[in-house]
């Protein structure tokens, strides 16, 4: 599925994998997150042989979205402030790039990674 949208000039069509781009982009340059994580495996992935659930997914209605994030934060990460500035950053980023309204960010801490402490500033 695709945003759509129509002005004077013609039409706007911004993919679900562009907006998971910029969504994934945006949780990656936050401070505790190790890397992204595989998301659960969808029903067509299962049926249709080995497939790597999605670490970004989009649900589209209108001109909004609700953003699905899977994430491995690092060794001494506090997890609920780091999933607060994962939900901001990729809203802002969303938002200000693609002009779609981001309804909620759901971010889904998959793992621990010990091998990666937090930086200390």
């Amino acid at each position: 599925m695709e945003s759509n949208r129509r002005t004077t000039a013609g039409n706007l069509k911004i993919s679900e994998d562009v907006i998971a781009s910029v969504a994934a982009l945006a949780a990656k340059e936050v401070k505790g997150v190790a890397s992204l994580a595989q998301g659960p495996l969808a029903l067509r992935e299962l049926l249709h042989g080995p497939g790597q659930g999605k670490s970004i997914t989009v649900a589209l209605d209108n001109d909004s979205a609700v953003l699905d994030v899977y994430v491995v934060l690092r060794s001494g990460a506090r997890i609920q402030e780091t999933a607060a500035q994962i939900q901001s950053s990729v809203k802002e980023s969303v938002q200000n790039m693609t002009g779609l309204t981001v309804k909620r960010v759901n971010v889904h801490v998959a793992d621990i990674d010990f091998t990666a402490p937090v930086k200390s500033e």
